[in-house]
């Protein structure tokens, strides 16, 4: 389970990644790609159990959420919850220690733990285990479940 959580989480940040690292080189890959001005993702311990994977984004057009690495991608139905979660996290002391996203974490061994990459811009924060302040957890779980509100037209992107 825990060389799965690390080849998926692996995949993922690279993919994540990839495009805005070589857009300078390699224009067509990422001619449809914006890279979103703030980005929340999360991975709770209990992957795969009762717990899903949150990603939250935010660009020109706004919020969206994507649950489970679902192709699916959705508006944030409840702007102001999100904005609210947002505000903690940008005046929070976690986020007084962010770090330039080159010297962010990217690969995790280990046991299952909750996993929280939060990035503005160029900076972020890592923060794992008890690191992740559990009202920050409840919010996303919570957004996950019901926060999504109408499905976005990857092809309108």
């Amino acid at each position: 389970m825990t060389a799965l959580r690390i080849v998926i989480l692996a995949a993922f940040s690279a993919g994540l990644v990839g495009c805005s690292i070589s857009s300078d080189k390699n224009i067509e890959c990422c001619a449809r790609y914006e890279r979103p001005s703030f980005t929340i993702s999360f991975f709770p311990e209990s992957i795969g159990d009762k717990e899903p994977i949150v990603d939250i984004s935010e660009d020109f057009s706004g919020a969206s959420i994507r649950v489970d690495w679902s192709q699916e991608q959705y508006r944030v139905s409840d702007t102001s919850r999100y904005l609210q979660l947002k505000n903690r996290i940008l005046t929070s002391s976690q986020w007084k220690k962010r770090l330039p996203e080159s010297q962010l974490l990217g690969v995790f061994t280990g046991p299952p733990r909750d996993i929280l990459t939060v990035r503005s811009g160029n900076e972020g924060i890592c923060l794992q285990g008890a690191d992740v302040p559990r009202e920050w957890r409840d919010e996303m779980l919570q957004m996950a479940r019901s926060g999504k509100g109408s499905k976005i037209d990857e092809q309108r992107r």
